[in-house]
């Protein structure tokens, strides 16, 4: 968490639920206490998976089945293609492997 970029970012919830998991595992409820404090604070900006984004991480799962890509990377993807973002936060070394829909691909910035 002391990784997090200080100017805020924004998290799919389908993300946060794994983040809890493994925050958890980490150290417990105090870990996921000051994930909630970001999320109240304006620091992670919660984002609702619409359908249509759900159908993009679909068919970003098949097209990268072989890497594999899980729901929460695809819509990592997804939401990044829905908000035109090019730089990611994530702890999935993998996912200099993705691109855009565009083909772009990402600035990862590793956890």
């Amino acid at each position: 968490m002391k990784n997090l970029p200080e100017d805020g970012m924004v998290v799919p919830t389908a993300c946060l639920v794994e983040i809890l998991y493994l925050l958890g595992n980490a150290g417990g409820r105090p870990l996921q206490r000051k994930l909630w404090t970001m999320v109240d604070s304006g620091v992670l900006q919660l984002r609702s998976e619409t359908k249509g984004d759900c159908i993009k991480a679909a068919f970003l799962m098949e097209t990268y089945a072989d890497v594999p890509m899980d729901f929460a990377d695809g819509i990592v993807v997804a939401t990044a293609d829905a908000l035109n973002v090019n730089t990611v936060f994530t702890i999935d070394p993998h996912f200099y492997a993705y691109r855009r829909l565009s083909g772009d691909a990402f600035t990862v910035i590793l956890g």
